[in-house]
């Protein structure tokens, strides 16, 4: 295999331009359809495609994990082939299933195309579950440069598509028949290059040991996938298509989070179950405290911008259409701010998981209730406060935990000070820029310019200790001015 470096820079490559092709598209769309409600029906198409395509990724997973436990070439080689067969069978299985629930998807989502399209909803759900498949494949092969390269295919193509809904006036249709032929190439390219699946010889079926280990693995994913999709589902079902559109766009992931925090945790994970099996539990509170300063140094300026210019941000990309999806994007964000502490990582290597896994479905049980409470009465904005008021809440158990398990305090691998250094002095200059903006009445696209020069100076002076220091203060100054 490659080395982790290798592999680190394509897989970044790879889910950096994935997740910039699907918010090409996003931003597109909602403004080609000038009616929110054609976009919203079109969204919610695909929020049950990315939540079944992620269910499935338990299965992916479990080719990774044995590809490293088996240690000879013959069993090695034959996982692919039960591996790719299963994910074959589970999204025929799935496919299936949507197909004859869609009428109750229709009435569930106040939607019309699960009804009318059903059909290629169905097959472009096949399809890109199939797809997701081939990602661990490339991995353990030692092809991640190949499956770069479908990636960047697969965008230049949805290029094309996007100029040709542009041209010929393209509808729904349409769309989703150019995107079953993206995903179908992609299959076609994939399969090309791995034909030594239909070549092996053994059976078709996951063993007894790697059912038990992909089960629990897709139970956990099933939560956390409820938890993330909670207020989408219900905002569907309580209000409408329309709501939907508006919530959909403000209720966006920043991609820059699941990166930084998702490093953290790769790199966190083995560190800490070496130290928790030394009993070396100082040395775990010094990493994990570490970890934190690292990650709010990156994170909380990127979190802060977003939260003061949000509407800004919002309305440049998708227009005036979506003022209040600005206002949701700010809220939604603000829970994001205690992401900087690797909770799960920490949990996980110290042999907690089963806690993970039950406050996971605490918070679950928490979002759905209080949705429910606040979506009639608020509306949208109800679901993001019942987003942002669950997330925190669920905040308290891995707090109690570590307490409890390894004596270790919050203050303790908190870093309080540092924390609030970068918060008020990301949140004073992004007041600057938001006030400069406002007074002069600039161009919105200077939100996006000028968020450059505002996180490299978040980056150059908060980590710098001497930041509040009056005479290296003037010195600077003085530097500056050639004195």
């Amino acid at each position: 295999m490659k080395s982790i470096r290798h592999n680190t820079i394509y897989l970044v490559a790879s889910n950096s331009l994935q997740v910039g092709l699907g918010l090409v598209l996003s931003i597109y769309l909602a403004r080609f359809f000038e009616e929110k409600e054609i976009f919203g029906k079109y969204q919610q198409l695909f929020i049950i495609i990315n939540f079944l395509v992620s269910f499935s990724s338990g299965i992916p997973m479990g080719l990774s994990y044995f590809f490293g436990t088996y240690l000879d070439y013959t069993s090695r080689i034959q996982i692919y082939k039960r591996f790719w067969w299963s994910m074959f069978f589970l999204s025929l299985a799935l496919g299936g299933i949507i197909f004859l629930f869609n009428p109750i998807l229709a009435d569930f989502f106040k939607n019309n195309y699960f009804r009318e399209y059903s059909i290629l909803f169905c097959g472009l759900l096949t399809l890109k579950i199939i797809n997701s498949y081939y990602l661990q494949y490339c991995l353990t092969r030692g092809k991640l440069q190949f499956y770069f390269f479908v990636i960047i295919t697969e965008f230049i193509l949805t290029i094309v598509l996007i100029t040709a809904i542009s041209r010929f006036n393209l509808q729904i249709k349409d769309i989703l028949t150019g995107l079953i032929l993206i995903s179908l190439t992609k299959l076609i390219v994939f399969g090309s290059n791995s034909l030594l699946v239909f070549k092996i010889k053994g059976p078709i079926i996951l063993s007894k040991k790697e059912f038990e280990y992909i089960l629990p693995m897709i139970a956990i994913s099933m939560a956390s996938l409820l938890t993330l999709y909670t207020d989408k589902f219900m905002i569907s079902s309580i209000l409408n298509p329309e709501s939907f559109a508006e919530y959909q766009v403000g209720a966006f992931s920043i991609p820059f989070i699941g990166i930084i925090t998702g490093s953290v945790v790769t790199a966190l994970i083995p560190a800490l179950a070496k130290l928790k099996s030394e009993g070396n539990i100082s040395e775990i509170k010094n990493q994990l405290r570490n970890a934190t300063i690292k990650t709010s140094l990156f994170l909380v300026p990127i979190l802060i911008y977003c939260i003061i210019l949000g509407p800004h941000l919002i309305t440049t990309l998708y227009t005036e259409n979506y003022k209040d999806s600005g206002y949701i994007f700010q809220i939604y964000t603000a829970s994001y701010l205690l992401t900087v502490i690797a909770f799960s990582a920490v949990m996980n290597a110290i042999g907690l998981q089963k806690w993970v896994l039950l406050n996971t479905i605490i918070n679950l049980i928490l979002n759905i209730i209080l949705n429910l409470i606040l979506i009639p009465k608020y509306g949208n904005f109800g679901a993001v406060y019942a987003t942002l008021a669950s997330t925190y809440l669920g905040y308290f158990l891995p707090i109690y935990l570590l307490k409890k398990q390894i004596s270790v305090n919050f203050l303790e691998y908190f870093p309080f000070r540092f924390y609030f250094k970068i918060l008020l002095l990301s949140t004073a200059l992004a007041l600057i820029i938001l006030y400069l903006m406002n007074h002069y009445n600039l161009n919105k696209w200077y939100s996006f310019i000028a968020a450059v020069p505002f996180y490299i100076i978040i980056l150059t002076f908060a980590a710098d200790k001497s930041i509040f220091d009056i005479n290296k203060i003037i010195n600077r100054i003085k530097k500056i001015g050639g004195k």
